[in-house]
């Protein structure tokens, strides 16, 4: 009877964890690499996605994951949700469960087609195994394989895997905790999923609060551009789309631009030990 009891709570333990964003714990991190060629201009360009604090909303913790833009999401079981600003309401946008044969359950954030498990398979990962699925579609995908809590090598977690021509676009490395896994180029295969000791380096990131109070005007721009919120004496670096540092400045809340050829610029801004990327158009 001890024995029973022991192991329904041990049950109960490894279920009260498994529901409690384990997908999200140990610091996750994603780097997503465009190499986009829209008209007038060509550019590329990494962004860096991971955990940067949590909320309480409907009495369920969600992480905020802070990028170019952020996501508020949780993950219960296989499932995970993000909560939608708009209507208030969580969404699900995925559910890592199936058997070959069945059809995928995502939402339209997702992929708007039809997505047919074709393979299972599992790779460790974070100290605990995960389903690897392979999809199919009547129409193409770019990214076929799915790893359970990590995404796809092509937009990672938070983007769609659709077909499109826009830009090449590759989740280049996945870690948490100290460990990184490095995808192949071709996303076709996990077994190129290879671990490695220490986390992505992907800099310093922003929370959501210290991004929404950065703010760039006007943009577009003609001759200069007002940036507020910052931290006192910020060091501030304008760059091309190909990575090249135009303008360095520190302290100035005026920057002139006046001279910049037309097109699209990052502002880079460093102020205690907190990096910010910002995008603005020149016209």
């Amino acid at each position: 009877m001890k024995h029973i009891i022991t192991a329904y709570f041990s049950i109960c333990l490894c279920l009260l964890i498994r529901g409690q964003n384990e997908y999200f714990q140990n610091n996750p991190r994603w780097i997503i690499h465009y190499n986009c060629n829209p008209i007038p201009v060509d550019y590329s360009y990494n962004v860096f996605y991971g955990v940067t604090g949590d909320t309480l909303l409907n009495n369920h913790v969600y992480k905020i994951i802070s990028a170019d833009e952020y996501h508020i999401v949780r993950s219960e079981d296989t499932q995970v949700f993000r909560w939608d600003e708009g209507t208030e309401q969580e969404r699900l946008i995925y559910n890592f469960m199936g058997e070959v044969g069945d059809t995928l359950e995502v939402s339209e954030m997702v992929s708007e087609q039809t997505l047919i498990i074709q393979e299972l398979d599992s790779v460790w990962i974070n100290s605990e195994w995960r389903t690897v699925f392979t999809l199919g579609s009547d129409y193409p995908i770019m990214a076929p394989i799915l790893i359970e809590g990590v995404g796809n090598s092509v937009t990672g977690l938070f983007g769609i895997i659709d077909a499109w021509m826009d830009c090449g676009i590759q989740t280049t490395c996945y870690s948490v905790g100290n460990f990184s896994y490095n995808w192949d180029s071709s996303g076709e295969s996990f077994n190129s999923f290879e671990e490695i000791e220490g986390p992505c380096s992907t800099g310093i990131l922003v929370s959501q609060t210290e991004q929404a109070s950065i703010n760039v005007f006007p943009n577009p721009c003609t001759d200069f551009i007002q940036i507020t919120g910052f931290a006192q004496n910020p060091n501030i670096k304008i760059k091309n789309t190909m990575g090249h540092v135009l303008i360095t400045e520190c302290c100035q809340q005026q920057i002139d631009v006046s001279f910049l050829a037309t097109g699209i610029y990052f502002i880079e801004i460093i102020a205690h030990d907190r990096r910010s990327i910002l995008r603005f158009v020149k016209v």
